[in-house]
Order: C-alpha cells, then sequence, then structure tokens
C-alpha cells in the first residue's frame, strides 16, 4: 500500500472516523507545530498509538489521552487497505519503546502539563 509522505497529504485519504470509533490500524492526526495536520500515528487500541517522535527522532509507542495528544487532535482517517485483521500489528511493534508519561510532557514544545 502506499501512502503520501506528509501528514497533510495523509489527511485527505481515507474514510473519517469519529473519536469514539477508533479501531486498530486508523490513522490519527495532529496539529502539532502548524495549523494543518502536521503530525500523524497509527491507532493500536487501549488508547495508543505508534509513531515517530519529532524529538527524539525515533518510532516510539505513546498513550494517546493525554492532554498534549487530546489538545491537538484533529481527526481520524480508516484506509480500507488496512485491515486489522490481516495487517500485523505486532510486527510495528518490534524493537519499539514505550514512551513515559515524562517523555510525553518533554515532548511538548510549548511547556504544556498534562491536565489532573
Amino acid at each position: 500500500m502506499s501512502l503520501p509522505r506528509t501528514a497533510r497529504e495523509q489527511f485527505g485519504m481515507g474514510a473519517e472516523v469519529a473519536p469514539g470509533d477508533l479501531q486498530k490500524g486508523d490513522l490519527i492526526f495532529f496539529r502539532t507545530y502548524a495549523s494543518y495536520p502536521s503530525h500523524v500515528g497509527i491507532y493500536l487500541g487501549n488508547n495508543k498509538m505508534i509513531h515517530a517522535s519529532s524529538k527524539d527522532r525515533r518510532v516510539v509507542v505513546s498513550p494517546i489521552n493525554t492532554y498534549y495528544y487530546r489538545s491537538r487532535f484533529i481527526g481520524a482517517k480508516r484506509i480500507v487497505e488496512i485491515n486489522p485483521d490481516i495487517f500485523k500489528f505486532d510486527d510495528l511493534l518490534l524493537g519499539v519503546e514505550e514512551e513515559t508519561m515524562d517523555d510525553v510532557i518533554a515532548n511538548d514544545s510549548l511547556g504544556l502539563t498534562q491536565a489532573k
């Protein structure tokens, strides 16, 4: 399967998904440094995503239910060709570390803290 390189271009693909209907494999989009979609992750279920951390320049698993990601969330898309019954998501996780809450907060370049 082929997707455009940038989050901005990827946001124009697929079917829109309501936040409460996320399924493993959905692409989730955020506005991080720009007014348009500038960051994308793949939803893994259990309120977690796999994505490229711009701060650490590595692929990580992060919780999406933090203030940082909730406040920047702009939508989710489902790409029909990414079927969670066929695609082996566990293969994505090989060698990938899960971020701690401190890592998530440290990645917030605006210095915001997680809401209690």
